[in-house]
């Protein structure tokens, strides 16, 4: 059996134990949301996933239905929903691994990190106030494209400056 099957597998079984427990109706729409959230690769939002589902899915959904599903789908722990930008962004995320991700203030481009040491002291922490279900740190910067364009951006600036300083220093000098 390949990953992905595999990963399906554990995501409709992770359903259908949430469904049961809350009593919830087994729907296929739901179950079809699942298969194409899983066959997902990285963050997605609302809109790109009711733009995939209008073309790959068995049956059509509303945009309504699809955030509806989303969202029992982040309660049952099967994706996590990021709120980094105006729209909110998830991910299939089934094991309990902490995520770490990466934020570019500048472009909102994020990435996820895989470093086991960090992984390691977040499965640590222990809290007494709180007990800890998710595991996600969020780590704000700026990414190496933008921080080369501002730099490239405020050269071009300084070089205007000063043509503009010469400019005036020329003229003064003339009369």
């Amino acid at each position: 059996m390949d990953k992905k099957a595999n990963i399906l597998e554990q995501a409709n079984a992770k359903l259908t134990e949430y469904l049961t427990l809350k009593r919830m109706r087994k729907t296929p729409e739901r179950y079809e949301i699942l298969r194409i959230v899983v066959q997902t690769k990285g963050l997605f939002t609302v809109d790109e996933l009711t733009e995939i589902m209008s073309k790959d899915a068995r049956f059509k959904v509303s945009r309504a239905t699809v955030f509806n599903v989303l969202e029992l789908l982040n309660e049952a722990q099967i994706i996590v929903k990021h709120t980094l930008t105006r729209a909110a962004q998830y991910e299939c995320h089934l094991h309990g691994k902490p995520l770490i991700c990466l934020i570019c203030e500048n472009c909102g481009k994020v990435e996820k990190m895989e470093k086991t040491e960090i992984e390691n002291v977040l499965k640590s922490i222990r809290s007494r106030k709180l007990s800890i279900k998710k595991q996600i740190l969020y780590l704000n910067g700026i990414c190496r494209k933008c921080e080369a364009s501002q730099r490239k951006q405020s050269k071009k600036t300084s070089k205007s400056k000063t043509l503009q300083i010469y400019n005036k220093e020329n003229r003064t000098n003339i009369k």
